[in-house]
């Protein structure tokens, strides 16, 4: 099983893009995948970012229009991590 959190597709629709105002947004997840992780990117519930990670790396990503961004949330825990 996974260690880390995936949001389920109704729990991604609260993010909404900022670019296409789309409710088609899911968590980008950074790290070595598990089969858990790559069947969710295979499915479309998540989007892979990599082995590594950095503060200002994308924590969402739109299935619609392609856009990424950080999530304020994300980039505020970032930050108080570091």
């Amino acid at each position: 099983m996974s260690t880390i959190e995936i949001n389920t597709p109704t729990e991604a629709r609260r993010f909404s893009c900022p670019d296409c105002r789309s409710g088609a947004t899911v968590q980008i997840i950074y790290g070595i995948p598990d089969e858990v992780l790559r069947a969710a990117a295979d499915e479309g519930d998540v989007v892979l970012g990599g082995w590594l990670t950095e503060t200002d790396a994308p924590s969402r990503h739109c299935r619609a229009c392609g856009s990424e961004w950080i999530d304020a949330d994300d980039f505020v825990e970032r930050l108080h991590s570091a």
